[in-house]
């Protein structure tokens, strides 16, 4: 993770999805204003650019802050899926002093997916001197899963000479499903479905992120993959295999680190086995990941 100032707060809090940063201005006692609260904002969206972003945080802030001003800041978090241990790191309050909190948001939470749960905060805005504007750099990280699931189709001798001298070999249905995640978790084969019983077949294990935020590693026991009866293990990078009671499964064991978004290629050597004619299954794959987002909020000032 990049190296932090150490004049960095800490807030934390736990989230995945969809999370809205609010911000409204009260200025308090105003001359000619009679005390009225100034509620003029304007939506800056700060993250969540990507289609497959698992998080949006937009922001909610004043068309302008003025000395001695209030600021109340409400996070509202709404993740599209579980999501546990998201945390706000305020890394710079720019001309904004006396940071008061209204929640725990020192605490990791985890909500549920479509739940909404609100925090609150507060700033000062103390004396910003000819200042036309003020930046506020914060850094979001939460904890998330990715999945994906696709068939494994195993046809017997008969079976698959029969068809493949007919052309049917490309009628037995096969579908991949994938979690919405900035983590893409993909799977793909040496060889077209369906295979032949006693083939040898490689599966491909690719990691990419496709959100605006970072992914920095994947680390031992955090990645696993189901493995289904028709598919037999024999060796597999990175991954070792554990039997349980409930069937085989290739268990992460090395760190993966990103370069350039991508974690290096895996390598799963399988001997396809068929118990009758067409033995079509799915191997499931899931993988458990820290995610961070890096944003800043600029608010216009206007002088007195």
């Amino acid at each position: 993770m990049k190296t932090k100032k150490a004049a960095s707060k800490a807030l934390g809090l736990s989230l995945p999805v969809v999370l809205l940063l609010t911000t409204a201005i009260f200025a308090a006692g105003c001359v000619g204003q009679g005390g009225n609260v100034f509620q003029s904002v304007m939506d800056v969206k700060v993250s969540g650019t990507s289609a497959t972003e698992d998080t949006t945080i937009t922001a909610k802030i004043p068309e302008f802050a003025r000395a001695d001003t209030d600021f109340s800041w409400q996070l509202v978090v709404q993740p599209i899926a579980d999501i546990k241990d998201f945390k706000i790191f305020i890394d710079d309050t720019g001309l904004f002093t006396d940071l008061q909190t209204g929640d725990p948001l020192n605490n990791g939470v985890t909500i549920l997916a479509n739940r909404t749960q609100t925090f609150n905060i507060k700033y000062r805005m103390g004396d910003p001197g000819l200042a036309e504007k003020t930046n506020i750099k914060l850094r979001s990280t939460y904890v998330s899963n990715a999945s994906t699931s696709t068939t494994v189709a195993v046809l017997s001798d008969t079976e698959y000479f029969q068809r493949k001298a007919k052309g049917t070999l490309g009628e037995i249905p096969t579908s991949t499903w994938t979690s919405t995640s900035p983590l893409q978790l993909t799977v793909s084969w040496s060889d077209t479905m369906p295979l032949l019983d006693k083939q040898n077949v490689q599966m491909y294990v690719d990691y990419k992120n496709t959100g605006s935020g970072i992914i920095e590693n994947l680390m031992p026991h955090q990645a696993f993959f189901s493995i289904p009866s028709n598919l037999e293990p024999k060796n597999c990078d990175d991954y070792t295999l554990v039997n349980l009671p409930e069937g085989n499964r290739l268990e992460l064991k090395n760190q993966l680190d990103f370069i350039q978004n991508k974690a290096k290629r895996s390598t799963c050597t399988f001997v396809a086995h068929s118990a009758g004619p067409i033995d079509s299954t799915s191997i499931t794959g899931w993988v458990q990941y820290t995610y961070e987002i890096d944003n800043t909020i600029t608010v216009p000032i206007i002088q007195k």
